[in-house]
């Protein structure tokens, strides 16, 4: 069995989701809704976690994906 593979934009694509989840934790602590808050935190750490183990146990190549735009 091959190791799968990610490329730049697939992991362009997994930070930027966890980046704008925290971005969205902090608008509820600010808000002053700690409880979703907490359950927003709690998913995006699970989240976090898994690509984490997907990006060590993948090959990286580095090259981008065929739908990237670099003027985006």
């Amino acid at each position: 069995m091959t190791a799968p593979t990610l490329n730049l934009d697939d992991i362009t694509r997994e930070v930027a989701d966890v980046i704008g989840n925290l971005e969205l934790v902090q608008s509820c602590v600010l808000d002053g809704d700690i409880d979703t808050a907490k359950t927003m935190y709690a998913r995006t750490l699970e989240m976090a976690k898994k690509f984490g183990h997907r990006f060590a146990c993948s090959e990286v190549k580095l090259e981008f994906g065929a739908v990237f735009d670099p003027n985006c």
